[in-house]
């Protein structure tokens, strides 16, 4: 009975697949939704050998194919419909697809305002060719924050914005979000958020308002893809810490290229980066101020060997001081080449990645970043070269694991090299950041770090995080003014010179240690309303000392069109 009940399903949805896919859906599906890791979980399970996570977020008809093809398969090996699976592909089709508008009171009332899975939006457009909507996009923030001699400070903060959405035809999309918002209370405890850290005019103008932009232009048809734009970009093989690109990372302006054949994928960016002011003076007096110009191009390409063992090979490039590089703009070169012939002191990554499932409920992930690689000095200098600095990372992935229904464990190791990340002279204009910031997460070079995650998402409505971090880290010595007295490489702002010892050994200096424990829940009240709460406790030893601070986050979120932001 099971199995004819599993045909019936199967072939109902094969007819719902074959109607739903005659409109392509061009949207972006922000990076941080809950369906990411999901399908990565069930990419570890063998369900899903096609999914790859190494540069999100994906479009929504990407997401709609693999969650069909999961659908599918899930019908097949148990004659049962996952209904996460099931509820996943209502709210991004219902996401993706035409909104019920406000102004049409006729067709709208609260229940299906307040359901989980109908769409509606403030005004919403929509004819053969043609789709429009506007939607509202604003939140209510409680952050609290202990510190180490047991104070607590508190900040209550306030956006308010909206989200405009174009589509055309099934080849043209467009997005566009503009917010402000109002800081309230102590400053120190707002900055716990990543999105009001990243705000220029919070954290630079010393203003107690903020604000962010994000949106993109994209073209597209079955095996091409071309977007501009700005938006959060996530890139890296774990899903646990992002090497390339991390979470809480300032967004940055791109344009994006990407194709797909067969097995075989190529992904290119181009980004435009923010530099500090740089200051000339003259006789003690400041004469001139300017922001230099920094460009990060990236591509990757992967090839899905077999169902069970993937690979990419990756390329980047920081330069800076100049207007954007031809060659850098060209996705098909070899760009180290490219630097030297050009004669230019550019910063040139090369980087490698590897996906294996050997069996299925286990998933590897191991990635390499080689920011400066001397061969000739292995023979005479050895492993810790000044000139041999790279990153390294490990990743095992558990799904289910824990008797807890869709849930994914997994245990990450990093090693960074002393001085990687960092680049001789230019400031801040060619090391790997982005306003200051490291591109990749939080683990400077000159560390050791390990991180455990387990996320669990019981069903549509809930969603559980929690990560634990150990970071074992060889600090620099700094004079108590806060001068470098001598430098073990532990801080992407501090290169080398000629000066510099040639040899330096992992964890050298002065030894720091951080602990790091993240917790995350949310709970979806309906399309719209999300109501997410974040907890973080920190603990760092150094030199004999021990500091501890807290900081919890609570927020209310209007979600436009029903996406985080």
């Amino acid at each position: 009975m099971n199995f004819v009940r599993g045909q019936i399903s199967l072939l109902v949805l094969l007819l719902i697949l074959i109607n739903s896919s005659v409109v392509s859906q061009q949207h972006s599906l922000p990076a941080d939704h809950p369906v990411y890791n999901y399908l990565f979980l069930k990419s570890s399970q063998g369900l899903l050998p096609e999914y790859s996570s190494q540069i999100l977020p994906k479009t929504t008809g990407q997401i709609l194919e693999y969650l069909d093809s999961l659908n599918v398969r899930e019908i097949r090996y148990t004659g049962i419909v996952n209904e996460l699976t099931s509820d996943f592909r209502k709210f991004i089709q219902s996401y993706s697809g035409a909104h019920v508008s406000f102004k049409e009171g006729d067709e709208w009332n609260f229940t299906s305002y307040s359901s989980i899975h109908d769409a509606s939006a403030l005004y919403s457009y929509n004819d053969s060719l043609v789709r429009f909507e506007t939607d509202l996009a604003g939140d209510f923030s409680l952050a609290l924050k202990r510190k180490n001699d047991g104070g607590t400070v508190n900040a209550f903060m306030m956006g308010y914005g909206a989200k405009f959405r174009f589509h055309f035809g099934d080849w043209l999309a467009a997005s566009m979000m503009l917010q402000n918002g109002n800081s309230y209370g102590s400053r120190e405890a707002a900055l716990s958020e990543a999105r009001i850290r990243n705000s220029h005019t919070f954290s630079s103008t010393g203003r107690n308002n903020f604000d962010f932009t994000r949106g993109y232009l994209r073209i597209a048809s079955e095996h091409l893809s071309l977007s501009v734009g700005r938006e959060k970009i996530l890139i890296g093989a774990s899903v646990i810490n992002r090497a390339i690109s991390g979470e809480e990372r300032p967004d940055f302006d791109f344009i994006r290229f990407e194709t797909q054949y067969k097995d075989i994928t190529y992904s290119f960016l181009h980004a435009w980066l923010v530099t500090g002011l740089t200051e000339i003076s003259f006789a003690g007096k400041t004469v001139e101020k300017f922001k230099p110009n920094k460009y990060f191009a990236m591509n990757r390409l992967g090839w899905r060997v077999n169902e069970n063992f993937s690979f990419g090979l990756t390329q980047m490039m920081f330069y800076a001081y100049r207007s954007p590089e031809l060659a850098y703009l060209t996705p098909f070169l070899f760009w180290e080449s490219a630097q030297r012939s050009m004669n230019d002191p550019d910063n040139g990554l090369l980087g490698i990645d590897f996906t294996l499932t050997p069996v299925k409920g286990i998933r590897l992930t191991a990635e390499i970043l080689a920011d400066d690689i001397n061969f000739d000095s292995f023979g005479s200098e050895g492993f810790n070269s000044i000139q041999n600095t790279t990153f390294y990372r490990g990743a095992l992935f558990f799904p289910e694991l824990i008797p807890l229904k869709n849930a994914l464990a997994g245990f990450e190791v990093t090693a960074v090299r002393p001085y990687t990340f960092s680049h001789p002279g230019y400031g801040d204009a060619l090391n790997f950041s982005n306003d200051g910031v490291l591109m990749g997460d939080n683990i400077q070079p000159n560390s050791i770090g390990y991180s455990f995650f387990l996320s669990w998402q019981p069903e549509y409505s809930y969603s559980f995080l929690l990560k634990a971090d150990y970071i074992m880290h060889g600090r620099n010595t700094y004079n108590s003014d806060g001068t470098l007295r001598f430098n073990y490489g532990g801080d992407f702002r501090e290169s080398y010179n000629y000066f510099t010892p040639r040899l330096h050994k992992l964890l050298a200096g002065d030894r720091m240690k951080t602990s790091l424990l993240t917790g995350e829940f949310s709970y979806r009240f309906s399309y719209h309303i999300l109501l997410t709460t974040k907890v973080q406790i920190e603990q760092v030893e150094f030199q004999g000392n021990r500091t501890s601070t807290a900081a919890g986050l609570f927020s209310f979120i209007y979600t436009p069109f029903g996406e985080r932001y």
